[in-house]
């Protein structure tokens, strides 16, 4: 077996079908589909059920709900394939999918493959997103250089390249994967950037299809609008992670850059979640407990010696955020919504 397809699914009734057959259609055999649904109360189980009566290459995994990171691990354990890629229910793949990974896998069996990707927007609309990855990593493959590069883009993202954490963007060698990976969403925001740098430790190869295999759809209610109220623990846990993770591997002194701007984004992530809760008292309560967080007030004045080089949305956040003008923070960013 070549390749092991693990889709984690929850409650996906209204896109899982045009999900699987995006899968099915594949040509060639040499792959699986693992399904896991976690703990759905729609009609996805059954879904996944008749698929894999009528597919042979199909299994499904009923489970509990554990969340994203405990579906893809229990996909992990039991896959045949040398390589494993994780997929959301709520997209789908191109039709070629399958066949251009073998053509690359068996050219240089590389221990990572990464592709570009379409984002489809509510209307259908595909914008093509190209990974931002470094010739270097591609030439001459370095741990370090990858584990940077997917901590943040830094005050200079056109001279400073980011590499994405989307997981579903890559195919990887399954021999570098480990159960430690498979971080909690539950305990981290954003966890497929720690996937990443944890993985960066155990690559020796890597191979850049430039393009777009992968059909990410959003939708107007996705993450961004949708409050969650232990958000800022879990940006605290994953800038700890990464913070830790850099002084253990001595690269704090060379993503100096990365790393504030990786604190910087989780403040302003932190206060637009903040935005989103039931009132304005209890917006402006969770703000103020962010701006008092000495990491916060720490990053603010390191921020601003580069005012100079932010984008203008930043700049008029650091204003509100270093004064404390939580009122006019909450109204501008409903303003900000409702005019995209």
């Amino acid at each position: 077996m070549l390749i092991s397809i693990i889709v984690s699914i929850y409650n996906g009734e209204n896109t899982l079908r045009k999900c699987l057959d995006s899968l099915v259609m594949q040509s060639g055999k040499e792959y699986e589909i693992i399904l896991v649904d976690d703990g759905s109360s729609d009609t996805s189980g059954q879904i996944c059920d008749i698929y894999a009566e009528k597919y042979g290459f199909i299994s499904v995994i009923h489970q509990q709900n554990g969340g994203l990171s405990s579906a893809r691990k229990a996909g992990y354990h039991i896959a045949k394939g040398d390589y494993l890629m994780f997929f959301d229910c709520d997209d789908y793949v191109s039709s070629e999918l399958i066949e251009v990974l073998k053509e690359n896998i068996n050219r240089s069996y590389p221990d990572l493959i990464l592709y570009d990707y379409y984002l489809v927007k509510e209307n259908g609309e595909r914008v093509r997103r190209k990974l931002n990855v470094s010739s270097e990593l591609i030439n001459n493959y370095c741990a370090d250089v990858f584990a940077i590069n997917s901590i943040a883009s830094g005050w200079n993202p056109e001279k400073e390249p980011y590499l994405t954490g989307f997981v579903w963007t890559r195919c990887i060698k399954r021999k570098i994967l480990s159960d430690k990976m498979f971080i909690s969403e539950r305990e981290c925001y954003t966890e497929d950037v720690l996937f990443n740098i944890e993985l960066s430790c155990n690559i020796s190869s890597i191979v850049y299809i430039e393009q777009p295999l992968y059909y990410y759809c959003v939708t107007d209610n996705s993450l961004t609008n949708r409050y969650r109220n232990n958000m800022w623990n879990m940006l605290l846990f994953r800038q700890k992670w990464i913070t830790d993770y850099c002084e253990k591997h001595h690269l704090t002194s060379r993503a100096t850059s990365r790393l504030e701007r990786s604190w910087w984004s989780a403040i302003m992530m932190g206060f637009d979640n903040a935005c989103n809760s039931v009132s304005v008292q209890s917006s402006v309560e969770e703000m103020r407990r962010i701006r008092q967080n000495q990491s916060t007030i720490s990053c603010i004045e390191s921020v601003k010696k580069q005012r100079s080089i932010l984008p203008r949305n930043d700049k008029i956040k650091l204003i509100l955020i270093a004064f404390r003008l939580y009122y006019i923070y909450y109204f501008l960013k409903h303003f900000w919504n409702k005019s995209v």
